[in-house]
């Protein structure tokens, strides 16, 4: 949802990095590209969407970038805000546990 109260619906498609494998990309830790089908498309406007939410009793940000309007590519990217977690790659959360999520 943006800040102006404007929902952007999101739907994965196929990925696109760090691999076009489905398996590999959903045990990514940090950033993913997928092909996307984008309902409400006309009102983001290029903005990175972010959003905070919880998974495990850990504090996550998670942001939303369109890097290609025309193939609607997006790219996801998350991180602890506990910077201890951060830096330890083995308590990063996987894409698969954030659209669990």
């Amino acid at each position: 949802q943006k800040s102006t109260g404007a929902i952007i619906e999101i739907f994965l498609l196929n990925p696109v990095e760090p691999s076009t494998v489905i398996s590999q990309v959903m045990e990514t830790t940090d950033t993913c590209t997928w092909a996307c089908m984008i309902g409400n498309k006309k009102k983001w406007k290029g903005e990175v969407l972010s959003s905070k939410f919880e998974i495990q009793d850990t504090e996550l940000s998670f942001n939303a970038e369109l890097v290609d309007s025309e193939k609607n590519y997006v790219k996801f990217s998350w991180k602890s805000t506990n910077q201890e977690i951060s830096d330890n790659p083995k308590n990063q959360s996987s894409f698969a546990e954030i659209v669990r999520h």
